[in-house]
């Protein structure tokens, strides 16, 4: 069972201390029922982020980290620069160190938040090629209490085909997709819908469902944490790795690429 991503030890919160305190104007399109992801890369560009008060939470990492109630890193740094962008001038990038196989690590950043019990999260990933030799964590939603259990989207190598996960729930599951793959070297819009009442997860990549992970029973009680980065759980050894992430957003419908 992997560790739980959590750590509320203040000297790894972020710098607001307080706190501890369209998608078709960029180029990117999708392959439909396949969930391939295509497209130009629509980095540094003239599109101003689209974050505004109409969410329950939105952030394109033009103010740092401040939105952010802490980071939770072992092995790795999540920064904001300006490598790559969708929207805006800045996006999260999350730097992970070389590892040895089996020696977990992440750079995440994590918002504490109590979310509807039927949530959705739009995030744009950026992935440089080659895919990493192990599966890749870029966004989880987890319940605020420990042991945390929560629910985790992958990229998988060789290619970037979509996986899924549950920790700590009792009732662990992993499901992958046959149809679902990442363009490496492209931005890639994901939403993932979870119904805690419900039971149920449905993952959207550029705005179509990738069906084959749809899943149920997942097991969560509620959800309170929102982690977003780069994170390998006993993987195997690697050299660095990195991953850009843009416009976060958290809302109680669907909020689509375009928003």
């Amino acid at each position: 069972m992997r560790a739980a991503k959590i750590l509320l030890a203040s000297s790894l919160s972020v710098a607001c201390a307080a706190a501890c305190a369209t998608m078709s104007a960029c180029g990117t399109t999708s392959a439909g029922e396949t969930g391939t992801s295509t497209g130009d890369q629509p980095d540094a560009g003239s599109n101003p982020s689209k974050c505004n008060s109409n969410f329950l939470f939105c952030d394109g990492f033009e103010e740092g980290l401040q939105l952010w109630s802490q980071t939770y890193a072992s092995g790795g740094t999540p920064t904001v620069d300006s490598t790559h962008v969708y929207r805006g001038g800045h996006a999260l990038h999350a730097h992970v160190d070389s590892v040895a196989a089996d020696a977990s690590a992440y750079a995440d950043v994590q918002r504490i938040q109590t979310w509807p019990s039927h949530v959705f999260t739009r995030l744009f990933v950026y992935q440089p090629s080659p895919h990493p030799p192990s599966p890749a964590g870029v966004l989880d939603l987890l319940e605020p209490s420990t042991p945390y259990p929560g629910i985790e989207l992958l990229t998988d190598p060789p290619s970037g085909t979509l996986g899924m996960k549950t920790y700590s729930t009792g009732q662990d599951q992993v499901w992958h997709s046959d149809r679902g793959t990442i363009s490496m070297d492209h931005w890639t819009c994901f939403e993932l819908e979870v119904d805690v009442g419900a039971g149920t997860s449905h993952l959207y990549m550029n705005d179509d469902e990738v069906t084959d992970v749809a899943q149920t029973n997942l097991g969560l009680q509620s959800l309170g944490i929102l982690g977003v980065g780069l994170s390998f759980f006993m993987p195997d050894a690697q050299g660095a790795q990195d991953v850009w992430i843009d416009e976060v957003a958290v809302n109680g419908t669907r909020i689509g690429c375009a928003n």
